[in-house]
């Protein structure tokens, strides 16, 4: 997200997480949830502010669904209004429930102080999750996403390695 301005900090920050709430391909998150119902997988794009990348997980039945999953999001993101909004009103009440907390409420001041209320550092405020602007957070995902040549994989686990060169041929070359 640092490869960003300011102004499009909120987008840049949230777009991986707003594409997340959107789904992938043909399904929406929660026919994308059925989709999944009995299978232990997990795919999560993330944009930081100094990385990006997907880290996810399968059971050994499950590892040709986390590549088909990792290859939707990076070719065919869902851009959808509805789920951005299902997005910020989540992500407000979770930070409201946070700052609640008086623990929660000094870490956010006393990072405000010393940064000097740097609109990058602190927890997020509802003015800017309102400030997530969807076709930009939809283009700035596919800026990232958009070409997988330049990411490195690392696989660990229980499968067999001439399994996972054909999968990742397959769904990754």
């Amino acid at each position: 997200s640092s490869n960003y301005s300011d102004a499009d900090h909120s987008s840049a920050n949230n777009a991986a997480s707003v594409v997340m709430e959107a789904g992938v391909g043909n399904f929406d998150k929660t026919q994308l949830t059925k989709l999944l119902t009995g299978k232990t997988v997990n795919v999560r794009p993330f944009i930081g502010e100094t990385t990006e990348g997907m880290s996810g997980n399968a059971s050994p039945d499950d590892i040709e669904t986390m590549f088909q999953l990792i290859y939707l999001y990076f070719t065919a993101p869902r851009k959808d209004a509805n789920a951005l909004q299902s997005y910020v009103t989540k992500q407000n009440a979770i930070y409201k429930n946070l700052m609640s907390n008086p623990q929660y409420y000094f870490m956010d001041q006393t990072i405000k102080i010393k940064t000097d209320n740097h609109p990058r550092r602190g927890f997020p405020t509802e003015e800017s999750l309102e400030a997530i602007d969807l076709d930009r957070a939809y283009t700035i995902y596919k800026e990232r996403f958009g070409d997988a040549s330049d990411f490195t994989f690392f696989f660990v686990g229980n499968f067999k390695q001439d399994n996972i060169k054909k999968l990742a041929a397959t769904y990754l070359g």
